[in-house]
């Protein structure tokens, strides 16, 4: 158990938002702690660049009100300077931390080119609040369907900076191996020196391989793990046990009962901490 995982990649969604800043800042943490590549991935969005330039398609100023046409040249300028931008603010982030990292443009849909840039072992970084395509909707949504979809492990965080005085959350893993999940969760804990709080699906105790787990881990690192109850698994009850317990992460994951409904992945947009997905 929680034997160390090869070096991966971490690969961040970038925008010129709030929310986009926060992830990459976030994201060249994550990869500074595990020696890993940061790669910041620009998606110039083909459903925009499709519209560009058709008779009816027009731009609204935020600052006049007034329309303007929605030219294809202009488009293509606007995502060059855009890119530009970010890869400058991308090798920022890398130089301060010494890191290893490389910018990549994809022209496609946004969920379709993340999926296609990552790898399994991969982390992907993206923003939950104050992100907007250009042209498109909200992030929160665009985070949640990531995070259903993407082949590797998807964080979603917020624009706050997570508090790392208080535990490490994690829904009690299904299925007769909670390694993976779990797994995570310890090295998450460990990492930041922090307890881990495991909460139990409802009419459940923890079996004897989680508590096995749990009190192998806890004896080695000397740090405390805590079981607690939840009533069931919606959305709003484990926003709320969160809360409780004061977390600064929570661990899910992809396979578990609450993130099966499309009202359980909005538990992604609603919490305030950060949320790893992960299979």
């Amino acid at each position: 158990m929680t034997s160390e995982p090869a070096v991966t990649r971490i690969l961040v969604l970038l925008d010129d938002t709030r929310g986009a800043r926060a992830a990459l800042e976030t994201a060249a943490d994550l990869a500074a702690h595990q020696h890993a590549e940061l790669v910041g991935l620009f998606v110039e969005d083909t459903d925009l660049l499709r519209s560009a330039g058709l008779p009816f398609s027009h731009e609204i100023s935020m600052t006049s009100g007034q329309t303007r046409p929605l030219e294809a040249a202009l488009v293509e300028r606007e995502l060059r300077e855009r890119a530009r931008l970010l890869e400058q603010a991308l090798a920022s982030a890398g130089t301060r931390r010494a890191l290893r990292w490389r910018f990549e443009v994809g022209r496609d849909r946004l969920e379709r080119a993340a999926d296609s840039a990552a790898e399994p072992r991969d982390t992907l970084v993206v923003g939950r609040n104050g992100w907007r395509r250009h042209y498109g909707p909200a992030m929160g949504s665009v985070a949640s369907r990531l995070a259903r979809a993407t082949r590797c492990s998807v964080l979603v965080v917020g624009e706050e900076r997570p508090r790392h005085d208080r535990p490490v959350v994690v829904l009690q893993p299904g299925g007769d191996d909670p390694s993976p999940t779990l797994d995570t969760a310890i090295r998450l804990a460990r990492d930041r020196s922090r307890p881990l709080c495991i909460l139990l699906r409802p009419g459940t105790g923890p079996s004897v391989e989680l508590e096995r787990l749990a009190g192998e881990w806890s004896r080695r690192v000397g740090t405390p793990i805590r079981f607690e109850h939840i009533a069931d698994t919606r959305a709003a009850t484990l926003v709320e046990a969160l809360h409780r317990a004061e977390g600064q992460a929570l661990v899910i994951s992809r396979a578990s009962e609450p993130l099966a409904t499309a009202e359980g992945y909005r538990l992604l947009d609603e919490l305030d901490v950060p949320v790893l997905v992960i299979d």
